[in-house]
């Protein structure tokens, strides 16, 4: 998969650079930590999981980076029903899968894995960040 520059304007080229975006994105989070295998890198907030980053091998012999990322019912409907880049987590219904690609929008991204965050952090880790009123 080409990803060009990079993540914003990375010169790191590929999963690299995706991989590095994703860190800079889960390890800004409050108390995150990072729990690295030779297949996934794994964070988590006080020992619970909310983004997995996968590179699995494509057919074509590619890695395809991917997130999984904790979902509410409602958001994981809405975000299946849009398909690609969502995808479904076979046998866990709290999760969605996320396709990252030369085209992800990184505010998204950044969002979501703030929302995954939310799903299972402490309120008063939920209180360090910088969110909308909304929120």
């Amino acid at each position: 998969m080409a990803y060009g520059r990079g993540v914003r304007g990375d010169a790191r080229s590929g999963v690299e650079a995706v991989s590095a975006a994703i860190c800079e994105v889960c390890l800004a989070l409050p108390e995150t930590t990072e729990k690295a295998e030779s297949w996934a890198r794994n964070f988590e907030v006080r020992r619970r999981s909310f983004c997995l980053f996968l590179t699995p091998d494509s057919p074509f012999n590619n890695t395809v980076p991917v997130l999984v990322l904790r979902s509410t019912d409602d958001d994981r409907e809405m975000y299946l029903a849009m398909g690609h880049p969502f995808f479904e987590i076979p046998r866990n219904n709290k999760r969605v899968g996320l396709v990252l690609s030369s085209t992800t929008d990184w505010e998204e991204v950044r969002e979501l894995v703030t929302d995954s965050y939310c799903m299972i952090a402490p309120k008063k880790l939920i209180a360090l960040l910088d969110l909308p009123p909304d929120a």
